[in-house]
């Protein structure tokens, strides 16, 4: 048990992150005069490589598991992004990203209950993922606000649009999104008994008390 507290301890306290090489550029071409006024494409691209080490702490309510979580990792990715505003007032992005690799050989949590009884443990896990593809679309239209107490005492009615982030709409293109190991090695994965090495691994799984 000291030996799982440690761990959680030294991992918690190196919290970084260190970048091997990041790129990126974007690329907003010039469309002819009046169609910018109708349709206006955005692309961008970023590549990067890092390692480091994450905390991630979850606490939604005391009558249910609240966690803390540590883990180191090294891992890449590539983005590719094509987005397309309508009118001014409709964006629709279409994200496409790559994970080369993303493996974190140990992570640590520490997770505690109040209810019906205190109880308190960890776990210690690995995890390998290699050739992941998804496809991530966001869509957002402009919300267009009108003051009525100004347009009444100036009588001055003026419109304010803007684009507002918590009502966008996020989801994942399933027809698009691919995992090597899972989609393309199917096979493999149903009748590797032992799965030794890919995925979510686990070193232990304590109760402390």
């Amino acid at each position: 048990m000291f030996k799982s507290i440690l761990l959680t301890a030294i991992v918690g306290y190196a919290t970084a992150k260190t970048t091997l090489f990041s790129w990126s550029d974007t690329y907003n071409p010039t469309l002819s005069s009046g169609v910018e006024n109708y349709v206006d494409v955005f692309f961008k691209y970023d590549v990067d490589a890092s390692y480091g080490s994450d905390y991630i702490a979850t606490a939604p309510d005391a009558s249910t598991e609240t966690t803390e979580n540590y883990g180191a990792r090294v891992w890449s990715w590539v983005n590719g992004t094509m987005e397309i505003e309508w009118f001014r007032s409709y964006k629709h992005q279409i994200m496409v990203s790559l994970i080369p690799f993303d493996v974190t050989p140990y992570a640590q949590q520490f997770y505690y209950t109040y209810s019906p009884t205190f109880t308190m443990g960890g776990r210690g896990w690995r995890n390998v993922r290699l050739g992941d593809i998804f496809t991530t679309v966001t869509e957002n239209a402009q919300t267009c606000t009108q003051s009525v107490e100004q347009g009444t005492a100036t009588n001055t009615w003026s419109t304010t649009c803007s684009y507002d982030p918590t009502t966008q709409n996020d989801f994942i293109f399933e027809d698009l999104s691919y995992n090597y190991f899972e989609d393309g090695m199917g096979y493999l994965a149903e009748n590797d008994a032992t799965n030794t090495w890919w995925g979510v691994q686990y070193y232990y799984d304590q109760q402390f008390f």
